[in-house]
């Protein structure tokens, strides 16, 4: 089970992803331009599944351009997601939305999406210019 009595530690910048060590996982992820991060954990792979959300804090979690904590304690096939806070600028390529969840870009399995909604994943109306 994820949950339960659980610490969040700053971690490592390196390696990108999800990896797993002997005491727990550590996660990075790259945003230049990020504002905020938020790892989401799930308890499984069920979509009524319960989730823990967990800001990175940007003084202890943040290194250049890489957001990371470690979970101690944390198994393999552990589901996650990101949450990502920033401009919303399409002029200039950025379509940062807060109520949208995103795919580890790192990610080295995912879960079968065969339920997913996909036109429900675009985080903007791609009919406006």
């Amino acid at each position: 089970m994820v949950f339960g009595n659980f610490t969040v530690e700053s971690g490592k910048a390196l390696p990108l992803g999800a990896t797993l060590t002997e005491r727990g996982v550590n996660f990075a992820v790259f945003s230049r331009h990020a504002t905020a991060v938020t790892l989401i954990l799930f308890e499984s792979d069920k979509p009524e599944s319960a989730f823990k959300e967990i800001k990175l804090d940007e003084k202890i979690s943040r290194t250049g351009d890489v957001w990371h904590c470690f979970i101690p304690g944390l198994k393999a096939l552990s589901c996650y997601l990101y949450r990502a806070e920033g401009p919303y600028l399409p002029e200039k390529g950025f379509r940062f939305n807060s109520n949208k969840t995103l795919l580890d870009p790192y990610a080295k399995a995912l879960t079968d999406n065969s339920n997913w909604d996909l036109k429900a994943c675009v985080g903007y109306d791609p009919s406006a210019a």
